[in-house]
This record gives C-alpha cells, sequence and structure tokens, in this order.
C-alpha cells in the first residue's frame, strides 16, 4: 500500500494544483498593479480634459464681452466661435 499509484497520482495533481495557484496568485498580483495603474493614467487625462474645455469656456465668454480678432482666429482653429449661425 505505501506505493500506491492512486497515491502517486494525487501527490502529483496536488503539486500541480499548488503550482497553478502560486501561478494564478502572482498574476492577479500583477495585474492588478497594471489596473491601478492605467486608473491613474485615465484619473490624470479627464482631469487635464476637464481643465481644457473649463479654460476654452472661459476664453469663449471673454471673447463675447472683448472682441479680439487673435482669439477669434484661435477659437475658429479649433471650430469654435462665438458668432450666431450665418442665416
Amino acid at each position: 500500500m505505501k506505493n500506491s499509484p492512486l497515491m502517486t497520482i494525487l501527490l502529483a495533481l496536488l503539486a500541480i494544483s499548488a503550482l497553478l495557484s502560486l501561478y494564478f496568485c502572482y498574476t492577479y498580483i500583477r495585474k492588478s498593479g497594471e489596473i491601478r495603474q492605467l486608473e491613474f493614467h485615465v484619473s490624470e487625462v479627464n482631469r487635464r480634459t476637464a481643465g481644457i474645455n473649463a479654460l476654452m469656456n472661459d476664453v469663449i465668454e471673454y471673447s463675447k464681452h472683448t472682441p479680439n480678432r487673435d482669439i477669434d482666429r484661435l477659437l475658429e482653429s479649433f471650430g469654435l466661435t462665438n458668432r450666431p449661425p450665418a442665416k
């Protein structure tokens, strides 16, 4: 009974299971770090986009109150104008 093939198979399966568990744990930890890093980059992009949108809105409002050809040309180059559409 000491050299039973069933016992050998079960021990081999246990060893394979333990190795796979370690591999999956390592992969999970590594991927979790990558996800956190990507989430940080996404939040930075969203923050910058919000800042640029706020700046552009301020420039449009400024150009409505203080006409300036340079600002108008800049707004037109980005497709933003404060002029009413042509009829």
